[in-house]
């Protein structure tokens, strides 16, 4: 058992932190909540853990479609960049 055992009694309760902060396998997510639905005990921990959790975990700024066209316009202008300094450089000689 874990730190979180004087708090609750329950042998999984470290199943329910980690599911708190979304580090399971998809199997183990499925098998927390199967487990966190039946007991008192760990459905009271993940109350109390959610406010934290939240303050803490959010998703990452470079996750989703958001970053991957962030990045092809910064590629872009990258590129546009290249071309007029090889244009400039290409006008001196």
């Amino acid at each position: 058992m874990g730190p979180s055992s004087d708090l609750n009694p329950c042998e999984q309760s470290e199943a329910t932190c980690a599911y708190a902060v979304q580090v399971l396998r998809a199997g183990e997510m499925a098998a927390a909540e199967t487990h966190i639905a039946s007991c008192p005990d760990c459905r009271r921990e993940l109350e109390n853990l959610r406010p934290m959790v939240g303050r803490f975990v959010s998703p990452a700024p470079w996750s989703g479609l958001e970053w991957e066209k962030t990045i092809w316009i910064w590629i872009g202008w990258l590129g546009l960049a290249a071309g007029l300094v090889t244009l400039a450089l290409l006008s001196f000689w």
